[in-house]
């Protein structure tokens, strides 16, 4: 599956604090910490973070466009209405974060700590998932379109009315998951995920 990559360019090193006081993040390569929050809604175009703590200031931001998080820590940050578009996550800390009815395409996230998230009600398409820990994350009513994963874990996480027909599961951990029926519908799972899944849908399987 092909991910269209983050289009960024020569970067021009700036604070988080000086593009919050200029509003201006825009083709930034930022390193340094905030210690201040954000009073207007902005963009975020062609940015990459590196080792940024976005649980140290409170940001109105309903886009991000070409961005690169390294080593970022978004722990529980609220990400709720939020578009993001080719971006990249790289051993990020993601656990609690909400992306509650945002829209995210062109997203590679790989090797990050995800794990009781919120995804509901939110559009993913063409995203890819390496690597990463979403133990008991929450899909309910998400939109998926072309998914890839890659050695993910899913233990107890929550699938409801949100349809997993052509996504491969079979590298990834499905232990101690939620799901309704109906979210089952062609998925692709290994033949001991299958035995699981059975017994959730009250089958017993007899060898």
């Amino acid at each position: 599956m092909k991910i269209e990559q983050p289009k960024i360019n020569s970067l021009e090193p700036a604070s988080f604090d000086s593009c919050i006081l200029e509003m201006d993040f825009y083709n930034k390569l930022i390193e340094v910490n905030p210690t201040m929050d954000m009073d207007e809604e902005c963009r975020v175009d062609s940015c990459h973070f590196k080792k940024i703590d976005f649980t140290l200031t409170k940001i109105d931001v309903k886009e991000f466009l070409d961005c690169i998080f390294e080593n970022c820590d978004f722990s529980t940050v609220e990400f709720n209405e939020v578009n993001f578009h080719r971006c990249k996550f790289l051993n990020c800390k993601m656990a609690g974060i909400n992306f509650f009815q945002s829209i995210m395409k062109n997203i590679e996230i790989d090797s990050c700590l995800v794990r009781m998230s919120n995804f509901s009600n939110c559009k993913l398409e063409l995203i890819r998932f390496i690597n990463t820990n979403l133990e008991e994350t929450r899909l309910f009513q998400t939109n998926l379109k072309k998914i890839e994963l890659k050695e993910c874990d899913f233990t107890k996480s929550e699938f409801f009315e949100t349809p997993l027909q052509g996504i491969d599961f079979s590298t990834s951990i499905l232990e101690g998951i939620t799901v309704d029926l109906s979210s089952l519908k062609g998925i692709k799972v290994n033949s001991s995920q299958a035995i699981r899944l059975a017994s959730l849908l009250g089958i017993d399987v007899v060898d």
